[in-house]
């Protein structure tokens, strides 16, 4: 609490509550010197499988699910002050979003690649795209016959996306033809 005083005809002693949290600090722009430790409740990780490498730097990141095509969409912020980011993950580098709430282990939150990259005031945002985008941008009219489930999905991802097939990433629980 801050006592202030306010004089119209007569001082009336006031005590105005300027919390952070509270719509009023925002709105005048208080700021405490000493901001109050918080424990950290949400881990991101940002991962490069193509280097088996970790991103340093996350500062931000913001995910956003969508049903619609182009709707799933990620912006990682990262501390570059030498803006590096840009050349080491350009446009149409593979990236893993890996998040752990609350201290539980690593889980893979989205895998896409980068679609934009931006640098400003030492940091670099990289807009990501997820890798479903490839599939749902376009309306696929092929027909297969006598094929196998695999096959048909090796044939979709080579040849309508930018990835590489692993079989050994696949699991289809009945592969018939």
């Amino acid at each position: 609490m801050i006592p202030v005083s306010f004089r119209f005809d007569e001082a009336i002693p006031l005590a105005v509550d300027l919390r952070p949290s509270l719509p009023l600090s925002e709105f005048f722009g208080v700021r405490p010197l000493f901001p109050a430790k918080t424990e950290r409740a949400t881990v991101w990780k940002l991962y490069a499988p193509t280097t088996a490498a970790w991103v340093p730097g996350i500062l931000d990141c913001y995910v956003q699910d969508a049903f619609s095509r182009f709707g799933r969409t990620a912006e990682v912020r990262i501390y570059d002050p030498d803006s590096t980011i840009e050349q080491i993950y350009p446009r149409d580098t593979p990236l893993e979003l890996w998040v752990s709430e609350r201290g539980s282990p690593l889980a893979l939150r989205m895998g896409g690649f980068v679609s934009k990259v931006t640098t400003d005031a030492g940091t670099t945002t990289l807009k990501l795209l997820a890798h479903d985008f490839w599939i749902r941008r376009r309306a696929v009219f092929k027909t297969y016959s006598s094929q196998t489930v695999s096959a048909i999905l090796e044939d979709l991802i080579t040849t309508l996306t930018p990835l590489e097939w692993n079989p050994a990433l696949v699991s289809i629980t009945y592969d018939r033809t």
